[in-house]
């Protein structure tokens, strides 16, 4: 384990990676709402 990372503690840890698992989940669905969006107004489109 990284000295950085033994300094923070177990529950710190936790803390930080549940934060990033979060901000990585809203990007994934942020990501499909856009391409979901473009496909729907190419669809429309027809093109």
């Amino acid at each position: 384990m990284f000295v950085q990372a033994q300094r923070l503690g177990e529950a710190r840890l936790r803390e930080i990676g549940a934060k990033l698992e979060r901000l990585l989940e809203d990007e994934r669905h942020s990501r499909a709402r856009r391409a979901f969006r473009v496909l729907k107004i190419r669809l429309l489109e027809g093109t």
